[in-house]
């Protein structure tokens, strides 16, 4: 069985990070295995906390999968130190298979994980990114409040680091805009409600369906139908925002 792996946070809530992408890689069929980069302390109602995991234990996590496995792509999630980012650009370097990098920069509660800094040092070592649209404006500089605006950041980004670009397009209409030497759309529906864990889900199947062999605009498109299925299916757990709940397959 092929295997995926999540470079992420480990989110007590279980709603985020490394137990919801590896879900979301085996709704696709592959196994899912992780190396945890920070322990959040988090509920429903947001961060209170984060624990780094130092570089060299980060190493160890990522040793030990490699000398077992057989890993087909990489998916990286937060990256909280520089030290973490020097490992995982030698790492990520000479890794032949797949990989896709979602540049958290702040939770949706608020809670600041890293500098840009961090992830930039990482765009050219990985085959696909996927901002959304706050986080597009910080790599670019460009302020982006259309589809238009979104196409130049995304374009901006690409031929500055090298690697495809996908804005998720919650803000700009519910578009999902994609540069990969050239532009595409997916419009997608959008839901009203603040759910917790549709980044995770959207870059986790993003990966997944690249990993079996689609282009990166048929791989969006299920990612995007994905997330709208979990988001549909949100659950209240706790007190504040609703839980992503994936399916456990699709029709």
């Amino acid at each position: 069985m092929e295997v995926l792996v999540s470079v992420a946070g480990l989110d007590t809530s279980n709603s985020a990070g490394v137990t919801l992408d590896v879900r979301i890689f085996r709704l696709f069929g592959f196994h899912g295995v992780c190396a945890v980069t920070a322990i959040t302390y988090q509920n429903s109602c947001g961060i209170e906390g984060m624990k780094a995991i130092e570089a060299e234990h980060l190493e160890m996590q990522l040793k030990s999968i490699f000398e077992d496995f057989n890993v087909k792509g990489i998916k990286v999630g937060i990256v909280v130190t520089e030290k973490q980012a020097e490992l995982l650009k030698e790492f990520l370097k000479n890794f032949e298979g797949l990989k896709v990098l979602d540049p958290i920069l702040v939770s949706s509660t608020g809670y600041k994980f890293a500098e840009p800094e961090i992830y930039e040092g990482l765009f050219n070592v990985v085959d696909a990114i996927t901002p959304n649209v706050k986080e597009a404006e910080v790599f670019s500089g460009e302020r982006i409040s259309s589809v238009e605006d979104a196409k130049r950041a995304a374009k901006k980004i690409a031929e500055k680091f090298g690697c495809s670009v996908v804005i998720t397009g919650k803000d700009i209409g519910g578009i999902d805009v994609i540069y990969d030497g050239d532009f595409h759309e997916i419009k997608a529906e959008v839901g009203e409600k603040e759910v917790h864990g549709t980044g995770c889900v959207y870059s986790s199947a993003l990966l997944a369906n690249i990993s079996l062999g689609k282009n990166i605009v048929d791989a969006a498109r299920y990612a995007r139908l994905t997330t709208l299925e979990s988001a549909k299916r949100a659950k209240k757990v706790g007190r504040c925002l609703l839980f992503v709940d994936p399916p456990f397959a699709f029709d």
